[in-house]
């Protein structure tokens, strides 16, 4: 939970991402899976003000779901940790404000960061239906 090896090896871990998912693990037993991105979409909605869209397909499916932490830079200290677990709540997504996306679960590969990533992905190209009024 600490980025420390647990196997002698020739990487090092990443601190940042430790900070991280290191917090969310210890602290979420449903926590099983963690996927982190930095995609061009994901890190538009990111620094977005109003964040993610609920008035599409996609977004939709995130209502209630989504959580949101503010930028500190980038996160290597450990008194953020206490945040970011606090500004993820109860919630299944996280947004890193500035940073990227967040999703977790109980296995990988669920349909929830596909999902994230098209509501994502959509409120970059052009928004929701609000934004077109």
């Amino acid at each position: 939970m600490n980025g420390e090896n647990v196997d002698p090896g020739p990487y090092r871990g990443n601190p940042a991402g430790f900070a991280i998912h290191g917090a969310i693990h210890a602290s979420r037993g449903d926590a099983q899976c963690l996927i982190h991105t930095h995609t061009t979409a994901g890190m538009a909605v990111a620094c977005k003000a109003t964040g993610l869209s609920h008035d599409n397909f996609y977004g939709a499916l995130l209502h209630g779901r989504v959580a949101y932490h503010d930028f500190e830079g980038i996160t290597v200290r450990p008194d953020e940790r206490v945040r970011l677990v606090a500004s993820l709540g109860d919630k299944d997504v996280l947004i890193l404000r500035n940073h990227g996306l967040l999703a977790l679960g109980s296995k990988p590969a669920g349909g929830l960061p596909a999902v994230l990533d098209a509501a994502a992905r959509l409120r970059s190209a052009g928004g929701g239906v609000r934004d077109q009024r």
